[in-house]
């Protein structure tokens, strides 16, 4: 991990906080590796189970940058009824109690053998809530609503998959570096990107974050055209030790000209991956 992600991580905002007390013999000195300044904010990060609805102050959906374009979107909304689950069985991101306090003094850190960016039904886990567009984090692929909302997306989800211990002891960190145009203004955001907890889902042997960037809310005709173009990291980390265990890169690409086009560019690509440590992060040093 080069100093400039760990710097670049350290500033992410604290997302929801829990007691990292009782961690026993793995104690919260072992934080004390080359992870601790990079992951310092967001160690204690717990997200909360699903419950079909979401507390908006504790997510940042749009950038703390300066924007003048509020429909776009890295975070996803939440907040909605859930749709059906597709793909399978999956768990809810843990409460504390089950997630934390609990930990066996005995317990071994996840080995992460495999990190897929899955782009379709194939792979794909259910149990997300719904979000504001009419696309769904249960079914990844391009979405272009040309009749409702208008909206454009990638849905996508990242898998990390596990081959020893639990992949609940698993936490995100997703950065990203994006630039959009829409509504006649252009805007962008450098920096952390959450997940929030609505985005995490887990089951046997996997996390799986979920994301639909790009213009996932109800726009007018005369908001386009729009663009969208960002370079994501994603990093899974083990939350008692802070190590990060395995990450990912990946870039997206979207330009609608027209409410009514049906064929608009919409991709999103790996980058990079690593098992074992950390990717470069999209964020740039401020000169």
């Amino acid at each position: 991990m080069d100093k400039r992600l760990r710097t670049q991580l350290a500033a992410a905002p604290r997302p929801a906080v829990a007691s990292m007390q009782n961690y026993s013999q793995r104690s919260y000195a072992s934080s004390l590796a080359p992870f601790t300044t990079h992951l310092g904010n967001v160690e204690k990060r717990v997200p909360a189970p699903s419950t079909g609805g979401h507390d908006f102050s504790k997510v940042r959906v749009l950038s703390r940058d300066s924007t003048n374009s509020p429909s776009v979107n890295d975070q996803t909304q939440s907040g909605l009824d859930p749709k059906p689950a597709g793909g399978g069985q999956a768990q809810p991101a843990p409460a504390k109690a089950a997630k934390d306090d609990n930990l066996s003094p005995t317990s071994k850190p996840p080995v992460v053998d495999d990190v897929q960016l899955i782009t379709s039904a194939a792979g794909a886990t259910g149990g997300f809530d719904a979000i504001e567009c009419d696309a769904s984090l249960n079914n990844p692929g391009p979405w272009n609503d040309t009749w409702a909302k208008l909206s454009v997306a990638n849905v996508h989800q990242v898998k990390f998959h596990v081959s020893e211990g639990n992949p609940q002891d698993l936490r995100a960190t997703r950065m990203v570096e994006r630039k959009s145009a829409g509504r006649g203004q252009n805007s962008a955001k450098s920096g952390w990107d959450g997940p929030p907890d609505h985005e995490y889902r887990y089951t046997k042997d996997s996390m799986v974050i979920a994301d639909a960037p790009g213009w996932c809310k109800t726009l007018r005709m005369d908001d386009f055209p729009v663009s969208y173009t960002a370079d994501f990291s994603t990093y899974a980390w083990d939350a008692p030790t802070k190590s990060i265990l395995a990450s990912i890169s990946y870039h997206v690409e979207i330009l609608k000209q027209h409410y009514s086009q049906d064929d608009p560019v919409n991709t999103v690509s790996v980058t990079a991956k690593k098992i074992g440590g950390a990717v470069a992060s999209p964020v740039k040093p401020k000169k």
